[in-house]
């Protein structure tokens, strides 16, 4: 009776780990350098083939850094930009966003789910792209599929593909707009994610964006750059 009560509770725990391990947070790239500090104090610099732990705090240093983990998704982080690993449960993750600039690129075909989480705001179940910033208010950038946006127990607020949409710490909708030329914002900010060019580094709003052309080493660049 022993021994069989034992096995259940090998058995169980083994069950327990094996779905708890089922969503894929190995890295399994990483471009620039991204700092973590786990809830035991530890420091240390994200690795390829590490992987996420509840309560991890990631952070850029001077260069933009983009990580990819093992089911794809893609998150670059500005430089001096910082979330946390809320929670990892079974096939679930949650980030919560603490500053700065990110790109998420997450799957359709993911059987993963991503919650994003920025102080009263919660995004559930996520499976587009979007470039998002957070500071007083959360500027988003959406991409080809609408983004259901919770604000505490309000409706939901609904963000059309292709815009542009700044909320209030509130959760009023103040500016939505469409972004008819929206690969401009993707190539420019990707570039800048995985780029130690200098010109990069100071992407501080979207709105300050203008198309032009500058010369770079003798080749004429044109796109969406600071003003």
């Amino acid at each position: 009776m022993f021994l069989k009560f034992l096995f259940i509770i090998i058995f169980s725990s083994l069950n327990n780990t094996l779905a708890f391990g089922s969503i894929k947070t190995n890295v399994l790239k990483v471009i620039n350098q991204i700092s973590i500090l786990d809830i035991y104090g530890k420091r240390y610099t994200l690795t390829k083939y590490q992987k996420l732990k509840n309560g991890d705090y990631l952070k850029s240093e001077n260069l933009p850094a983009l990580l990819i983990l093992n089911n794809k998704t893609k998150i670059c982080l500005s430089s001096h930009s910082s979330l946390k690993i809320k929670n990892i449960k079974k096939n679930e993750l949650n980030f919560e966003l603490m500053k700065g600039i990110f790109y998420f690129s997450i799957p359709k075909t993911t059987i993963d789910v991503h919650n994003i989480y920025y102080l009263s705001y919660n995004i559930k179940n996520v499976n587009s792209d979007f470039i998002i910033k957070n500071n007083l208010n959360l500027d988003i950038i959406n991409y080809n599929q609408t983004l259901n946006l919770k604000f505490k127990n309000n409706p939901l607020i609904n963000l059309l593909p292709f815009s542009y949409n700044t909320l209030s710490e509130k959760g009023d909708l103040i500016v939505s707009s469409k972004v008819e030329n929206i690969k401009i914002f993707e190539k420019y900010f990707l570039d800048g994610c995985v780029s130690k060019k200098e010109t990069y580094k100071s992407i501080n709003n979207f709105k300050d964006l203008q198309y032009r052309c500058v010369s770079q080493n003798g080749k004429l660049v044109c796109g969406n750059l600071s003003k």
